[in-house]
């Protein structure tokens, strides 16, 4: 059909994205692929226009998580403070995708996978360890915070961990600038008579 050769791709279990691969190499050899069926004998029925409208919609919600995925793997030391960023930054742009979807099959779809982003958000947000590093991150600060009370728990628990920094430290710096305890008069009266002799 004047196109370039592509072989069409196999899902693999234990990799999520090669599903995304293999339903958008499907929707981008559509037209090849019905009428390579419409020729064969085979009793392989080729998908509706509905169907690739799901599979089309379906790749739209999915399209974040495999930039997501892209990302956060193509690195060799991932930030804390990156995990729940992207969180949030799936939650909305998967949310601003569910309006414009036409099939039930991805609105469900998209649905459930919002619901999941927002459980695992607001379960990290509950973990000192993961929001601290989110609120002094320079490039998120308090963007990636999915609820307000969660970010204000994490700044006054930030505040709290300073003030008591400076307080320790205060005591240290006090304790190393106090000059040494003299002598009393008496012994260094004493020490002089014992150093002439």
């Amino acid at each position: 059909m004047g196109r370039p050769v592509l072989k069409m791709i196999i899902e693999v279990d234990t990799r999520w994205n090669s599903t995304f691969n293999m339903l958008e190499r499907l929707y981008q050899l559509r037209e090849p692929v019905g009428a390579a069926l419409a020729s064969l004998k085979t009793d392989i029925t080729p998908p509706t226009a509905l169907e690739y409208e799901a599979v089309r919609d379906a790749l739209d919600v999915l399209g974040p998580f495999r930039q997501a995925t892209v990302e956060l793997s193509g690195e060799k030391r991932v930030s804390a403070s990156k995990v729940k960023s992207s969180l949030f930054m799936l939650n909305h742009a998967v949310t601003s995708k569910l309006e414009g979807l036409n099939s039930n099959l991805t609105k469900q779809l998209g649905d459930s996978l919002v619901r999941r982003v927002r459980e695992q958000a607001v379960h990290l947000e509950s973990i000192s360890v993961m929001t601290m590093p989110t609120l002094l991150d320079p490039r998120f600060k308090k963007l990636g915070f999915l609820s307000q009370g969660k970010l204000q728990e994490a700044v006054s628990r930030l505040k709290s961990e300073c003030a008591t920094v400076i307080r320790s430290s205060g005591l240290q710096s006090a304790s190393t600038n106090t000059p040494p305890a003299q002598l009393p008069a008496s012994s260094e009266a004493g020490q002089s008579t014992n150093n002439s002799k």
